[in-house]
């Protein structure tokens, strides 16, 4: 009888220990907390998704830079942003009852899927709503790693120090992923760069680079004499790093404006025979200074590119601000006391 008075305790010690880890399963499936990734240093891929069927994954390359589905450098300081996000995340509060189910069905409409790998590990799902009222938090919600379960709760996130909502940093277009740099060589790695003006053939030239020594010619081909040596790598060195404001591919104009001549090119190439090209058009725009509805002005401020990089070739929004230094005239580089610099 003892014998089975034993058996009987230890049988319900383990009943006892079972219903417990069910129950602390339970709740961790169901009412996670934890939004912050501890080491975002050792994240090595992002995956995000939205309703609109936008599938972008985001992964480290052996070099430290990023690339988006396999095709597109990724801007660096869009990685930077939301991997300093997951760090700093934190709960501001639990949503209420009375908001509760409206937030879950706006979760399942209208929100970014967002899974973080650490190597081959998948260690967050987020499911990223919209702004709160106040717009000074962002509804979100965890799900379960293993089971693939939502949390029971979503809640109210934000940054500490920060006012605002983060939605924002977890966008699903493409576009706004990819580096928005068009010319980024270093000055001993440039082997020649022209400049062609299609308006006004006077005013082009190239550049040639050979063992540290720089030759400048005409639209003609004929070399320029008294060049400045100091002024072409001062002007070499724009090409460190010059920028597009953004790709505009889904424009309907698109095809027409590509299919017109440039009233500008510019040309890069580096010892590798890496090639850039960026062809450059007005925008034409309606003038409403005037009555006449079929008036039109030169855009001052933006231009329409082509630009062909990376066996790629698209249409971007580029600005005058940006180029205005690179679209200079031969005598730029002549050192002639005459010529004003």
């Amino acid at each position: 009888m003892k014998k089975n008075i034993l058996l009987a305790i230890i049988a319900g010690i383990v009943i006892i220990g079972v219903i417990h880890n069910l129950t602390l399963s339970n709740r961790a499936s169901k009412d996670l907390t934890d939004f912050s990734v501890a080491d975002t240093s050792l994240v090595t891929k992002l995956f995000l998704a939205d309703q609109k069927e936008n599938r972008i994954t985001i992964e480290r390359q052996e070099d430290g830079t990023w690339r988006a589905n396999d095709e597109y450098v990724v801007r660096p300081d869009a990685v930077e942003i939301i991997l300093s996000t997951l760090s700093d995340i934190e709960i501001k509060r639990p949503t209420s009852k009375a908001e509760r189910q409206t937030i879950i069905k706006l979760l399942a409409t209208n929100s970014v899927k967002l899974e973080v790998y650490q190597g081959n590990e998948l260690v967050k799902i987020y499911y990223v709503g919209t702004a709160t009222k106040e717009g000074k938090g962002t509804f979100m919600l965890l799900s379960d790693t293993e089971t693939g379960k939502n949390a029971k709760y979503p809640y109210v996130v934000n940054i500490p120090g920060f006012s605002g909502d983060v939605q924002s940093r977890f966008f699903t277009d493409i576009n706004k992923w990819r580096d928005v740099s068009i010319f980024n060589y270093g000055i001993g790695n440039i082997s020649e760069v022209s400049i062609k003006h299609n308006s006004n053939k006077e005013k082009s030239f190239r550049i040639r680079q050979e063992k540290g020594s720089f030759t400048v010619t005409d639209f003609e081909e004929n070399v320029a004499n008294n060049i400045d040596t100091s002024t072409i790598q001062s002007y070499l060195n724009l090409y460190n790093h010059t920028s597009m404001e953004g790709f505009i591919n889904f424009m309907k104009v698109k095809d027409s404006v590509m299919n017109t001549t440039p009233f500008l090119t510019i040309t890069a190439k580096d010892f590798n025979d890496d090639i850039t090209i960026l062809d450059a058009y007005l925008i034409i725009k309606r003038d409403y200074r005037k009555n006449d509805p079929k008036a039109t002005v030169a855009d001052l401020d933006r231009m329409y590119g082509r630009l062909r990089k990376n066996g790629r070739t698209d249409f971007v929004l580029i600005q005058y601000f940006t180029f205005d230094n690179l679209t200079v005239d031969i005598s730029k580089f002549q050192n002639d006391s005459i010529v004003n610099k």
